[in-house]
C-alpha cells in the first residue's frame, strides 16, 4: 500500500508540475515582452499556443496510456516536459518560444490521465473518486504555487533562470517516476481480459 501511494504521488506531482507550467506565462509577461521584443497581444498568443496542442493530444495520450501503460508514457512525458522547460529558458526569439510552447502542450498532455490511470491500477475502486479529487486538488495547488513562486523568481533572476529551475524540478519528478517503474501494479480487480479496442466499443 505504501508503494501504491508513492507511485500515485509521483503521477500527481507531474500534474502539479504541468499546472505550474501552464500558469508560468502569466507571471512572466513583462520579462518576456522585454526579452523577446514583443507586445502583450503576441505574448497572449504565445501563452495560448500551449493549449492548442494540449487539448488536441488529450485523446491520443489516453490511447497511448491504454496501449503502453503509465510507466513508459509518464516517464517519457515528464522528462520531455523538463526538456521543453529548459529549451524555453534558452529561447531568445518569439518563434522559437512559440514552437517550444506547442511542444510543452504535447508532452504534458498525459499528466492528468496518467495520474488517474495509476489510481485505477493501484487502488481499490472505492478509493478512485477520492483519488480523482486529490489529483485535481494537487493540480490546482500547482497553479497556485506557480503564481506565487515563479513571479518572485522571475522578478529576481529573470524568466531564463526561472525556467531552468522548472526544468530541474521536472527532472527530479522524472527520475522519481523512473525509479518507481520497477514496481508493477497489481492485477486490476475489475479487469476484463482481452477487452476490445476503444473504437470497437464505440461501434457497439
Amino acid at each position: 500500500k505504501r508503494i501504491a501511494f508513492f507511485v500515485w504521488l509521483a503521477g500527481a506531482a507531474f500534474v502539479l508540475y504541468q499546472f505550474m507550467i501552464q500558469s508560468s506565462m502569466s507571471v512572466m509577461i513583462p520579462a518576456l515582452e522585454s526579452s523577446l521584443h514583443t507586445n502583450t497581444t503576441q505574448i497572449g498568443l504565445l501563452a495560448s499556443s500551449y493549449y492548442y496542442t494540449y487539448i488536441l493530444c488529450q485523446v491520443p495520450s489516453g490511447l497511448a496510456l491504454d496501449r503502453y501503460g503509465y510507466r513508459l508514457i509518464l516517464t517519457i512525458s515528464i522528462l520531455c516536459s523538463a526538456l521543453t522547460a529548459l529549451f524555453f529558458g534558452l529561447t531568445h526569439t518569439l518563434w522559437s518560444a512559440n514552437i517550444d510552447r506547442l511542444l510543452m502542450g504535447i508532452v504534458s498532455a498525459p499528466a492528468v490521465a496518467g495520474a488517474l490511470s495509476i489510481a485505477s491500477r493501484w487502488f481499490h475502486d472505492k478509493h478512485f473518486p477520492l483519488l480523482v479529487g486529490m489529483t485535481e486538488m494537487i493540480g490546482m495547488l500547482g497553479g497556485m504555487i506557480g503564481e506565487l513562486t515563479l513571479g518572485t523568481t522571475t522578478e529576481k533572476w529573470g524568466y531564463h533562470v526561472t525556467m531552468y529551475i522548472l526544468a530541474g524540478f521536472g527532472l527530479l519528478i522524472g527520475l522519481w517516476m523512473l525509479y518507481l517503474c520497477r514496481y508493477k501494479a497489481p492485477t486490476p480487480r475489475t479487469a476484463v481480459p482481452q477487452s476490445p479496442p476503444f473504437f470497437t466499443l464505440l461501434k457497439s
